[in-house]
């Protein structure tokens, strides 16, 4: 389980871009959208940095990532 600090999200749209850019390194994973905290937690078959990238090539900021 993966757990992240993703910044900019702020909308149903948001959280659809984030989840379609994880699915995009991971298409079996499971995501996880806290929307108040900031927080997705994911789990996956990809590492960190693969879910970072996709995460920021969407257009959000990722800090903190554990698991």
């Amino acid at each position: 389980m993966h757990r992240l600090k993703v910044s900019g999200m702020s909308c149903a749209s948001c959280i659809k871009a984030v989840e379609r850019a994880i699915w995009s390194a991971d298409a079996g994973a499971l995501v996880q959208v806290d929307l108040a905290k900031g927080e997705v937690s994911v789990e996956t078959k990809a590492n960190g940095p693969a879910l970072v990238s996709a995460i920021r090539s969407a257009g959000f900021g990722v800090e903190g990532v554990t698991g």
